[in-house]
C-alpha cells in the first residue's frame, strides 16, 4: 500500500512536469524507513486501497489529456448521439414528418371546399395591404379564403404564378438534388469533424482522417530512401526561388512518378514533401502560396483528367497527387480517351514557363508496366524515384527507435535488434511496425505489461511469417511424425551445410500460403487439383547475414539442393520410408530448378534443340541423385542428433537457429 501511495505521487509529479526530465524512482529511500513503521489493520489498510484506486484514477483521466469541453463532448456522445444513432431517431423523425406533411396535404385537398367561404380574421391582417377595400368585400370576385389565397398570390407574384407553376416543380426538384448530392454529405462531413475535435484525445486523429489532412510527417521521419529525401530536399529549394533557378537554367521536370513495391513508403514521402514545403510557405511567409490538389481515381474517370489538370492550371501553383495511378488504364486499349486527355494536358500543364504559374504532377503507382511509354517521357513523368523495401541497416534503425521508446533506459541489453533485422527482410516499415505494436499487446496481455525478447518474437511469428499459433485439427500422429521428420532433416542440413543461407526457423504450425492473384472467375473453368491452398502445415525460413541479390555460386547451389532433398532423406532414415507427401511438389521442383541452372547454364531451354534439352535434363538429374547420396551420408553421421531435433520438434512446434545449433553442437 505504501508502495503504491509513494509511486502514485511520484507518477503525478511526472504528469505536473509534462513528461519532462523524468526522475528514476528513489526505491532505496522508500525502502529505509520501512522497519520502523507498525504493520497496518484491515481496515486501514482498505482505506489506503480505495485512496490509492482513486489517486490512480484521476491519473488515467489526467494521462488523457482531456479538457471539461471534450468530457461534456463524450458524455452527450455516449448518452444521446450515439443511442439516437443506434436507433435511427434522426431518420424515424424525418420520415414522421413527412408522414404528417403528405397526410395533411391530402386532408386539405379532401376538405378544401368546406372553407372556400370562409376567411379568417389574420388573412387581412397580413395580406391586407396588397388588397384594395373592394377586392376583399367583394364576395362575387373573391367568396372566401381559397379564393383571396389564390389572388394573393397572383397579385404578390405580378402575375407570374403561372409561369411558377412550370418551373417550380422543376426548380424545388432540383434544389432537393443540389442538397442531396453535395450540400449534405459536406454538413455531415463537418458535424462529424466537430464532434470528434471536441471529443478530444486520439479522436482528434479521426477528425484529421475526416477532413482528409496531410499526415503531418517531415524528411527527418523518413528511414532511408537517402537519394529520394535529397532530390525532395532540393524541390523545396527550388519551389522556395523558383525564378532565380529558371533563370540559372536549373529547373528539374515537373512530371514525377514514384514506382516501388506496395507498402515500400511512395505516400508516406510524399506527405512529408508536401509538409516541407508548406513549412517552407510559413517561414518564408508565403502561406497559401501553394495549392494541394488530391483527385481521386473515381473523380478523374468520371470527370475527365483535362478538367481536372485545367482546374489545376487555374490554381497554379500547386501540386496535383494522383495516387494509383495504374487504376485509370492509360494503355493505348481502343477509344483511351483518358489516356489522349492525359497526354495532351500534361504536356500543356508541366511544360510552362512561367514560374508563378507551376504545377507539379506527382503520382505513384506499384504497376509502372501498366502505363503508356509515351507518360514516361520527357516533358511529361520525365522524372522516375524508385521505392524498395529497408536494407538491413535501416531495418536496425528503425527497430531500435521504434522499440526503445517502450522500454525504460538501460534495458537495451535484453533485445536482439539485429536477429529481428534478420527475421524482417523484405518486409516494410509497416510490417514492422505492426508487429512491434501486436507485440506490446502480447506484453499487456501478461499483465506485467513490460515487453521482451519473446513478445517480439511472438509477434513476428504471427505477422510476419504468419504462422498460426493453434491448430484446430487434431493430426494423427504418424502424419506429426512425416512432418517433424521432413523439417528435422532440412534444419539439420541447411545447419551443417556451409551455406550463405542461414535458418532462421523451423515450425510444423499451420502457415497462411501466399495467395496468388487471379482473374475474377478464373476458379470457375480452373482444374480443381491445381486449387491455391490457404494453409501448408511446416516451413522453415532462412535468411542472409546481408542484403543479398540473388547472386549464387555452383557450390551455393548444390548446398541448396541438398537442403531441399534432405527432408526426404530424412524420412527415409527416421521412419524407414519415404511417400513424397510432405512438401513434395515444392522441394523437388525447387531442388531440379537449381539443378538445371547449372546444366543449362542460363541457356533458356526452348531455344535449344530437343536432344540437348534432354542431355542437360539428364545431367541435371544426375546432380540431384548426387545430392541425395551425399545428405544420407551427411545426415547418417549425425543420426542421433537428427532424432533429437525431430523429437523437440514435435514437443515444442517451432525452433530457432540458436535451438537447433545447441542440439547440433551437444556431444
Amino acid at each position: 500500500i505504501n508502495f503504491n501511495e509513494h509511486m502514485v505521487n511520484h507518477l503525478n509529479k511526472i504528469i505536473l512536469n509534462g513528461f519532462s526530465g523524468i526522475e528514476k524512482f528513489d526505491l532505496e529511500r522508500f525502502l529505509a524507513p520501512l522497519q520502523q513503521r507498525r504493520s497496518l489493520e484491515g481496515p486501514e489498510v482498505f482505506k489506503k486501497f480505495q485512496k490509492t484506486a482513486r489517486q490512480l484514477h484521476v491519473i488515467k483521466k489526467e494521462g488523457l489529456g482531456l479538457t471539461p469541453l471534450n468530457r461534456i463532448v463524450r458524455w452527450l456522445d455516449d448518452k444521446i448521439i450515439t443511442p439516437s444513432q443506434r436507433h435511427s431517431v434522426a431518420s424515424r423523425t424525418l420520415m414522421a414528418l413527412g408522414t404528417v406533411f403528405i397526410s395533411s396535404y391530402v386532408w386539405w385537398h379532401v376538405n378544401k371546399n368546406n372553407f372556400k367561404n370562409y376567411t379568417p380574421e389574420w388573412w387581412f391582417t397580413w395580406f391586407g395591404d396588397h388588397l384594395d377595400e373592394h377586392e376583399i368585400h367583394n364576395e362575387t370576385k373573391h367568396p372566401g379564403f381559397i379564393a383571396n389565397i389564390d389572388h394573393s398570390l397572383s397579385k404578390l407574384t405580378h402575375g407570374k404564378a403561372e409561369l411558377g407553376k412550370y418551373i417550380g416543380g422543376p426548380l424545388l426538384g432540383g434544389v432537393a438534388l443540389e442538397l442531396t448530392k453535395n450540400v449534405l454529405p459536406k454538413v455531415d462531413k463537418k458535424i462529424r469533424t466537430w464532434l470528434n475535435k471536441g471529443k478530444g484525445g486520439a479522436y482528434i486523429k479521426e477528425a484529421e482522417r475526416i477532413e482528409e489532412k496531410v499526415e503531418k510527417v517531415r524528411f527527418k521521419d523518413i528511414y532511408g530512401h537517402d537519394e529520394i529525401k535529397r532530390y525532395f530536399k532540393f524541390l523545396v529549394d527550388y519551389l522556395e526561388d523558383s525564378e532565380t533557378h529558371d533563370r540559372q537554367g536549373i529547373r528539374p521536370s515537373r512530371g514525377i512518378l514514384c514506382i516501388g513495391d506496395t507498402r515500400t513508403g511512395k505516400t508516406f514521402c510524399i506527405n512529408s514533401f508536401l509538409e516541407e514545403v508548406n513549412q517552407m510557405l510559413i517561414r518564408t511567409a508565403q502561406i497559401g502560396k501553394f495549392k494541394l490538389i488530391k483527385p481521386s481515381v473515381l473523380k478523374i474517370k468520371i470527370e475527365g483528367m483535362e478538367k481536372i489538370l485545367a482546374y489545376a492550371k487555374q490554381n497554379a501553383p500547386c501540386i496535383l497527387f494522383i495516387d494509383e495511378i495504374d487504376l485509370l488504364d492509360l494503355q493505348r486499349t481502343g477509344e483511351n480517351r483518358t489516356l489522349s486527355e492525359f497526354l495532351t494536358a500534361m504536356s500543356d500543364a508541366v511544360n510552362s514557363n512561367d514560374s508563378k504559374k507551376q504545377v507539379f504532377i506527382i503520382a505513384a503507382t506499384n504497376c509502372p508496366e501498366t502505363l503508356d511509354k509515351a507518360l514516361r517521357q520527357p516533358g511529361r513523368f520525365g522524372k522516375e524515384l524508385r521505392f524498395e523495401y529497408p536494407n538491413f541497416e535501416d531495418r536496425i534503425h528503425f527497430l531500435k527507435s521504434k522499440i526503445f521508446e517502450f522500454i525504460l533506459p538501460g534495458q537495451e541489453h535484453r533485445f536482439d535488434i539485429t536477429k529481428l533485422a534478420h527475421y524482417s527482410n523484405n518486409q516494410s516499415y509497416e510490417a514492422m511496425n505492426l508487429f512491434i505494436k501486436d507485440a506490446m499487446m502480447k506484453a499487456k496481455i501478461d499483465n506485467n505489461g513490460e515487453l521482451t525478447q519473446g513478445h517480439l518474437e511472438s509477434a513476428l511469428e504471427e505477422n510476419v511469417y504468419h504462422i498460426i499459433p493453434s491448430c484446430t485439427k487434431d493430426i494423427p500422429e504418424a502424419e506429426r511424425n512425416i512432418l517433424a521428420a521432413h523439417f528435422a532433416g532440412q534444419a539439420m542440413a541447411l545447419t551443417l551445410l556451409n551455406s550463405n543461407l542461414k535458418l532462421g526457423k523451423v515450425t510444423l504450425k499451420q502457415v497462411m500460403t501466399e495467395l496468388k492473384e487471379e482473374v475474377m472467375g478464373s476458379h470457375l473453368y480452373a482444374n480443381a487439383s491445381k486449387e491455391q491452398q490457404r494453409f501448408e502445415y511446416g516451413k522453415i525460413f532462412t535468411y542472409h547475414d546481408k542484403d543479398s541479390i540473388n547472386m549464387q555460386t555452383r557450390d551455393e547451389k548444390i548446398a541448396l539442393i541438398k537442403m531441399h532433398v534432405a527432408g526426404f532423406v530424412a524420412e527415409e532414415m527416421l521412419l524407414g520410408s519415404c511417400g513424397y507427401s510432405c512438401h513434395s511438389e515444392k522441394d523437388n521442383n525447387t531442388a531440379i530448378t537449381l539443378a538445371k541452372s547449372l546444366t543449362f547454364q542460363g541457356v533458356d531451354e526452348a531455344s535449344l534443340p530437343k536432344h540437348l534439352v534432354k542431355e542437360y535434363y539428364d545431367q541435371a538429374l544426375e546432380i540431384k541423385d548426387t545430392c541425395v547420396e551425399e545428405v544420407k551420408d551427411l545426415l547418417s553421421s549425425n543420426r542421433e542428433k537428427l532424432e533429437l531435433v525431430m523429437k523437440t520438434l514435435l514437443d515444442k512446434q517451432t525452433l530457432d537457429q540458436k535451438q537447433i545449433e545447441a542440439i547440433v553442437k551437444s556431444d
